[in-house]
């Protein structure tokens, strides 16, 4: 039986029943890996060559896995962001770690029946997310009871490594080398809402301030004349022409104003002026906004807005110890949409400002 193992796969597992047995089974093990063999009142490891099996009385296990350490394909370790907004320490401080750590498959039994039920090929990736959860969740959990000195203790390093093993021991697994590349703390802060407020500050967006004043003036102009929020039923067509102008000016205001790039027309229905349009007038502001503007399946979309934040938010989240940023987190801390902070990620990891976490819902930023 061939070694199954190859690049991007971790470990594999073969569950032979006695009947699939022959009298003696000659089994390969590759350089650099170990194969545990399990069946009934029988268990070894063995290492690189050919082995010849005897015929067991019941099942036979086999589950083939590397002998060194274990990180990403490329050798790199994996990585496990805290975002400061998940390190709550003891003393009101938020602290963001970034993490790279590469494990050892410890105990072969306990990680065979944590990772490979069934009987399967497990490959990098998936070794990455379900560890890096693991470990993530336990410095959460560590930092709670951490103050922000105790961050700055040259034995932190070792404390984070001991917490992981602690998680991961579990399912057979042990730290191989751990490094802290890049730590962040912030406070004491009496809430995370007093927090989250610091972080808006820190983002700089090119030309808002310009925007928000046009904006201003466009809206102080309304005041003065609230018929602009009716179209203009008679009169020459130029007038009409002239009521468009004003409202999509005043849309892409809003959106520079706001660090919006993506809107539907629903959200149009409860934001700002908007709101108390028409709606059959706001549609048609909509469907010109769309043309003047710029458009994306269905919705108004202004490019310049999103290359703004592109080019700000990764210096950042760097600086501010958002390591990893969610989707969610950026609805919350910028006040997008949901579509829109999809739509940020995936053109940060387009870039090449990121990687994906987990595909589709948060990215991993590194120094």
């Amino acid at each position: 039986m061939q070694d199954p193992l190859s690049v991007g796969y971790v470990a594999a597992r073969r569950v032979l029943a006695p009947k699939e047995l022959r009298r003696k089974l000659l089994l390969q093990v590759n350089p650099g890996h170990v194969a545990l063999v399990t069946s009934p009142g029988r268990k070894a490891v063995l290492g690189p060559g050919i082995h010849e099996l005897r015929k067991p009385d019941g099942p036979l296990n086999i589950c083939w896995f590397p002998q060194g350490p274990v990180g990403r394909a490329d050798g790199r370790p994996f990585p496990c962001p805290i975002p400061i907004t998940e390190g709550k320490l003891a003393d009101g401080c938020f602290a963001g770690l970034l993490c790279g750590f590469k494990i050892r498959i410890w105990d072969p039994e306990g990680f065979m029946f944590s990772f490979l039920a069934g009987g399967r090929l497990l490959d990098v990736e998936e070794l990455e997310v379900r560890t890096r959860e693991l470990v993530k969740r336990a410095f959460i959990e560590a930092l709670s009871s951490c103050s922000s000195r105790d961050l700055e203790e040259p034995a932190f390093s070792i404390f984070l490594e001991h917490t992981a093993n602690l998680a991961l021991a579990g399912v057979g697994l042990r730290i191989s080398s751990l490094e802290l590349a890049s730590s962040t703390c912030k406070g004491p802060f009496r809430s995370l809402k007093e927090l989250l407020s610091e972080l808006r500050k820190g983002l700089s967006f090119p030309s808002k301030e310009e925007k928000a004043t046009s904006l201003r003036e466009k809206l102080e102009l309304l005041s003065k004349r609230p018929w602009l929020l009716k179209k203009p039923e008679r009169g020459p067509r130029d007038w009409i022409d002239s009521w468009l102008s004003f409202w999509t000016g005043l849309l892409e205001d809003w959106m520079w104003a706001n660090g919006r790039f993506y809107i539907g027309i629903d959200e149009l229905r409860s934001a700002g002026p908007f709101s108390k349009m028409d709606k059959q007038d706001l549609g048609e502001v909509f469907k010109a906004s769309r043309k003047e503007i710029g458009e994306r399946k269905g919705r108004v979309f202004l490019r310049e807005v999103l290359d703004a934040l592109c080019s700000s938010t990764t210096n950042w989240a760097l600086e501010n110890g958002l390591y990893e940023l969610s989707s969610s987190a950026l609805m919350e801390l910028l006040g997008l949409s949901k579509q829109e902070a999809e739509a940020l990620l995936e053109e940060l990891v387009a870039r090449g400002s990121c990687e994906w976490a987990e595909r589709g819902r948060s990215v991993l930023f590194s120094p």
